[in-house]
């Protein structure tokens, strides 16, 4: 934990008024994430920075390219309503050929790549926009983007430079461990070996008060109380990296709100929606279902008291 953050030994200068909002890694709970950035976008809360990690970043981008009419949000929806466990090769037919063709070399259970592709022609469709990078997202247009990933030779956090494209940042952010394959992506002219951003910083908060905001909101996804036993392997190594993925999340959380002290508040967005943790059979119907019970569930939050 040492390494994402960022804030011993100061005290940060924060404005209450710019916001930063940062979302979790969370696997196919980044539906629920989806269906938080429309509360955001409803209640009309325009943040300065946001940052996500591995699915959280698909939701942070998303957020991002429309703050004001959430159009970024709706194209992540219809691109997940196309995702399948068959797309990201996680059936077991899928899993068997490749430990024919790798054998001990097998790098993961499935392969996120197809993601790519889906993003970049919904980005040009919906959007009009080609070959987007993360230098895209810079005030006065759009909120900061930021977005992390894990570099394994070097053991630390990595965010995403402005030349890397979109599709590139999103997919090696996300790229879980034993689920999906390591990516080699070049920044700054050197070749880095990436994994999921969760594995260091899975609830990015310290970017945000580095940014200067003083209102942060970290939007975080999982179970909170007892799980059943674990179904299968898959099942059981999903549950295990969540769970490192949420200690991590804690610890984050509780170091930022000790370093802000009175200068700034922390608000946890953490809506209960049920979703199969351990599969990405998505359908449109499940994607606005979830999407909808998680904006609400947010709505709801902010209409109640409670103790952040």
């Amino acid at each position: 934990m040492a390494d994402p953050i960022k804030l011993q030994g100061i005290q940060p200068a924060v404005d209450p008024d710019q916001i930063g909002i940062s979302y979790s890694g969370g696997g196919p709970l980044v539906l629920i994430e989806l269906g938080i950035a429309q509360a955001f976008v409803e209640k009309g809360i325009r943040p300065a920075v946001i940052t996500g990690a591995s699915a959280g970043a698909l939701a942070a981008t998303a957020h991002a390219l429309d703050p004001v009419d959430g159009t970024g949000i709706d194209l992540a929806a219809d691109l997940l309503g196309r995702v399948t466990n068959d797309l990201l090769d996680l059936t077991p037919f899928h899993f068997i050929g490749r430990v024919i063709l790798e054998r001990e070399h097998t790098t993961s259970v499935g392969d996120n790549a197809p993601i790519g592709p889906l993003i970049k022609r919904g980005l040009r469709r919906f959007l009009d926009l080609d070959d987007v990078t993360i230098g895209l997202f810079k005030p006065p247009a759009y909120p900061e983007l930021m977005i992390v990933a894990t570099d394994v030779i070097n053991q630390g956090a990595v965010w995403f430079p402005d030349d890397t494209l979109i599709e590139e940042a999103l997919i090696a952010s996300s790229a879980i461990p034993g689920v999906f394959p390591w990516r080699h992506v070049t920044i700054n002219g050197q070749e880095m070996t990436l994994v999921d951003g969760g594995v260091v910083a899975n609830q990015p908060l310290s970017n945000l008060v580095e940014r200067g905001c003083g209102t942060l909101y970290a939007c975080a996804v999982g179970p909170v109380g007892p799980s059943p036993e674990p179904e299968n392997g898959f099942d059981n190594a999903m549950r295990a990296v969540n769970l490192m993925m949420r200690q991590s999340t804690k610890l984050e959380e509780d170091y930022v709100r000790l370093k802000l002290g009175s200068t700034g508040q922390v608000h946890h967005i953490h809506p209960i929606v049920e979703v199969p943790a351990d599969k990405f059979d998505f359908t449109p119907e499940l994607v606005r279902a979830v999407m909808d019970e998680a904006r609400r569930k947010t709505l709801e939050w902010w209409s109640q008291p409670h103790d952040d």
